[in-house]
């Protein structure tokens, strides 16, 4: 988003409901874009032509994300832009505050001199945020956008399900309140799509991280950057450590004949980690078990030591509880145990 030259903002809000209603009567429900928005006014885009003079009604969700407010406005100008959308100009009835509906013009959202803690900028890789409102997906992404974690937010389970499935992830910030599931009901299904890692939960109300079973740490809406920032770091000191997340070198890498040995290796343990993970995921206990032995009796060979020992600790934990969905915390360990290997 950046500010435009006549008081106004360029944005990107996708997929809003809109209602339109012709001068001469009729009543057209729409999905439309809005790129452009300001205290009086907004540009949008949709498929299919609006006649000047319409009348629009459009519903944006607020800052906090806790509900939805419908502005009406008049349709001022429509063009032709490609394809058969539309672009058109909608001035609004009276003015409004684009701070109520853009997190990052919203005073808690800038925090002002506020920056990540040296730490925190030690820490990479991806992050999944689920969270049926938009605004806190854009604000969390917003907040993160000067370390080395990138945020990916989606809003629907399945949605989660499916990255989980695709790409490693370093961490999950996931809503407890999600609607349509029972309170707190979300953790399970997202370790069973194959998560084993730190969960950061959000929710409007004060829960001690006790009372939510498999959640590191609670953070409580809406949160500033800082509490943000804060909340990270102690889900990393209590899971994995916020600072051991240097690369690891084999003692081969120095050898120039070794290196064709490791750039076949590498790849084959991550494939390796794949399948582990699946298993997991699937509780196949067997299949895990075996995979730890393959992984404990080749890591150390090629230089990784701390794989083999990792690996061994995760299959003394499995058998230890007959069973590979307690060991979310030692499988977090040795997936960012790889994650680091070079």
């Amino acid at each position: 988003m950046s500010a435009s030259n006549i008081s106004g903002y360029n944005v990107c809000l996708k997929g809003l409901a809109a209602e339109f209603e012709h001068p001469g009567g009729g009543v057209a429900r729409r999905q439309v874009d809005v790129h452009w928005f300001s205290a009086d006014s907004l540009h949008l885009t949709l498929r299919g032509y609006l006649h000047q003079g319409s009348i629009c009604r459009i519903e944006l969700p607020t800052f906090e994300g806790t509900e939805r407010i419908i502005i009406t406005g008049m349709i001022v100008s429509c063009r032709h832009a490609e394809g058969d959308r539309h672009e058109a100009l909608v001035a609004f009835d009276q003015k409004v505050d684009p701070r109520d509906f853009l997190p990052e013009l919203h005073p808690s959202a800038r925090d002002q001199g506020e920056k990540p803690p040296a730490e925190l900028l030690e820490i990479d890789g991806d992050i999944l945020l689920l969270d049926d409102q938009e605004a806190i997906g854009r604000l969390t992404a917003h907040h993160l956008r000067q370390t080395r974690l990138q945020t990916v937010a989606v809003s629907q389970l399945t949605a989660a399900e499916a990255i989980i499935k695709e790409r490693p992830l370093r961490l999950v910030i996931c809503d407890l309140e999600l609607e349509g599931i029972a309170d707190q009901q979300v953790i399970r299904p997202l370790r069973e799509a194959g998560y084993y890692g730190p969960i950061l939960g959000l929710s409007g109300k004060s829960i001690p991280p006790a009372a939510v079973h498999d959640v590191a740490y609670i953070l409580t809406k809406p949160f500033t950057a800082k509490e943000l920032y804060g909340a990270i770091l102690e889900v990393f000191r209590k899971t994995e450590g916020a600072k051991s997340q240097g690369p690891i070198d084999s003692p081969l890498r120095h050898d120039p004949a070794a290196q064709p040995l490791l750039d076949w290796y590498l790849p084959r343990l991550r494939e390796l980690m794949i399948e582990l993970r699946k298993a997991m995921a699937t509780v196949n206990t067997g299949e895990a078990l075996r995979i730890c032995q393959v992984l404990r009796e080749t890591g150390g060979g090629f230089g990784y030591a701390v794989v083999s020992v990792a690996a061994r600790q995760l299959a003394e934990r499995i058998e230890a509880s007959g069973s590979t969905e307690e060991c979310a915390v030692q499988m977090e360990v040795l997936e960012n145990i790889c994650r680091r290997l070079r």
